[in-house]
């Protein structure tokens, strides 16, 4: 009895709570009807309707901007009556998706889901994607298994005519996949492709996702971007670059291989025949080492193509130069007519180390990197390593053998840069920036300086105390660039007593090339300490100024950071 009076009792008190709650909501309501903001013309208020719903991010358990429906009883009844107000739905609860979908009624959707945050809501996914024939926009992201054995259930075998944007992105991986995983995977449904007639953006991104077999999985026409990560052999590639004449951005990625390269398919007497893309603006092919590649990219007729990179594993450039001259070559054809035939104004050579294991181990791989822009400004910020940049184009060579630190000191990258620079546009460039972790020799940076006598802009980025030889290399040859004006270097010295072989090696250049015509002014940013006598010997030969002259040494050798040089002529 003591038990149900309390419950009794409690009922009622929440009653009488929601009771005063709606009479606070209903008296709220009466006083906003009479608010100047609630007068508004219907187009105007729902213009602001959509601008608040789109400040409002996807990633909310609750949209926050489904609150204006509880100002006035006019806000909501427009908010009701206009279903374009709710045809977005992103990482809401399920009832929130229900009513979402509910009164959206008939208008396309734009879904954009996180499937992880949506394990204990299977039936109202299941409920959102029996109206997949309405999407518009569909974009899933989520971990690789969820990726893998979820997502394919829930798309559904039916036509999609409203879809034009497909996404699908993995962003973790699960460290126990493997073959097995693999092939025990449920296959991915693609039949969509070939229903949506109007697809114009395509994303596949993870290891375990359908490939597109150009051979069974038409596409459509009117698509105009495709990012897809996966393994695919040079012919498979120009397969489906044929069946897309309107892309304007493509980019393959390969991923880490589960199964053999060997099992893809290979096409021995394949015709390559040339390939139109007059609307190609960007194109991106990251893949392993084929030298079928230059068949294909001598294929390809692109003339607004505008951003170029191509990454090449399993491939040791500087070992085997003879081996990529045929690529290289189709390379330099490809180069020479995007961009409306403009010539490079800047290269950057970046051989870097990059961590080849996912547990960030000390295992690495060899990286040989070139970028190249129109601007002669562009590519001589300090970022090391360079793996990624928004280079106009990008020519990158990643070596199959890995190994542990310490990386040797000395590698003999030089004959593959300079073959690079004998094969590709750039005889033109105006300004050079060498960026490598990796010692070479004098001779052989100075007979790369030779092919690249046009430079007027030169900058050294060394972090590890290896590019001496870049400078001696101007000591040796002063006038190797007849027009180098102004040059710049960049590098990390932990000592104000000892200066490093670079510090003598600026000294020397400096010197070099004051016996030519003009006395060179240097200047000093970001110096973590101020060197009375390097500033002494410097001004014997040239103009130097200091920027950050309250950088003085305070005696603490660890306190390490960026030194930055910048000698131009008067």
């Amino acid at each position: 009895m003591g038990y149900d009076a309390v419950q009794v009792a409690a009922e009622g008190q929440q009653c009488t709570q929601e009771t005063r709650t709606t009479e606070a909501l209903d008296s709220t309501r009466r006083y906003n009807d009479q608010a100047p903001l609630v007068c508004l013309p219907d187009d105007v208020l729902i213009v602001i309707f959509l601008h608040l719903r789109d400040l409002d991010p996807l990633t909310l358990r609750i949209p926050d901007w489904v609150s204006i429906t509880w100002v006035c009883r006019r806000f909501r009844a427009l908010c009701l009556d206009y279903p374009l107000l709710w045809s977005c739905i992103g990482d809401y609860h399920g009832a929130w998706i229900r009513e979402f979908t509910e009164r959206s009624r008939s208008i396309p959707l734009e879904v954009d889901l996180h499937v992880n945050h949506h394990e204990d809501q299977w039936p109202s996914l299941e409920r959102l994607f029996a109206h997949q024939q309405r999407m518009r926009s569909l974009k899933l992201e989520g971990t690789e298994f969820f990726m893998t054995y979820i997502v394919p259930h829930l798309l559904v075998d039916s036509p999609t005519p409203e879809l034009t944007t497909f996404c699908l992105r993995t962003h973790a991986r699960d460290n126990s996949s493997d073959e097995a995983m693999y092939r025990s995977a449920p296959k991915m449904s693609l039949s969509l492709f070939p229903d949506a007639p109007h697809l114009r953006s395509l994303t596949l991104s993870g290891r375990l996702l359908a490939r597109i077999d150009p051979s069974w999985t038409p596409l459509s026409s009117s698509l105009e971007d495709i990012d897809v990560e996966g393994c695919y052999a040079a012919h498979e590639l120009h397969t489906l670059l044929r069946e897309v004449p309107n892309i304007r951005s493509f980019a393959v990625r390969e991923t880490d291989m589960i199964i053999a390269r060997s099992s893809l398919p290979t096409a021995h007497t394949y015709a390559w025949t040339p390939l139109g893309l007059p609307h190609l603006t960007s194109l991106t092919i990251e893949t392993a080492f084929d030298e079928r590649l230059a068949d294909l990219l001598s294929s390809l007729e692109t003339p607004s193509l505008r951003l170029t990179h191509l990454s090449f594993s399993d491939c040791e450039a500087s070992s085997d130069v003879g081996k990529t001259t045929g690529l290289l070559s189709a390379v330099r054809a490809l180069l020479t007519r995007s961009h409306g035939g403009a010539k490079f104004q800047s290269l950057r050579f970046s051989p870097f180390v990059a961590i080849t294991d996912a547990d960030l181990t000390s295992r690495y791989a060899l990286v040989d990197s070139t970028h190249m822009w129109h601007d002669s400004a562009m590519g001589t910020d300090s970022s090391s390593p360079y793996e990624r940049s928004t280079a106009d184009a990008r020519v990158t060579f990643k070596s199959p053998h890995t190994l542990f630190r310490p990386i040797p000191h000395v590698r003999d990258v030089l004959p593959f840069y300079r073959h690079l620079c004998e094969v590709l546009p750039v005889s033109g460039v105006r300004t050079l920036t060498i960026d490598s972790e990796l010692a070479s020799s004098a001779q052989g940076w100075t007979d790369i300086l030779r092919t690249l006598a046009c430079v007027e802009e030169m900058k050294i980025i060394d972090h590890r105390g290896r590019l001496s030889a870049a400078l001696h290399a101007l000591i040796l040859t002063p006038f190797v660039l007849p027009a180098l004006s102004r040059f710049g270097m960049c590098f990390c010295f932990r000592t104000s007593f000892t200066p490093p072989p670079l510090l003598e090696g600026l000294r020397g250049v400096a010197r070099a090339r004051m016996k030519g015509e003009k006395r060179l002014r240097v200047a000093f940013e970001g110096c973590p300490r101020y060197l009375p006598a390097l500033d002494n010997v410097l001004r014997e030969i040239a103009d130097v100024t200091w920027d950050n002259v309250g950088f003085f040494d305070d005696g603490n050798s660890e306190d390490g950071g960026p030194w930055f040089a910048f000698i131009t002529a008067l």
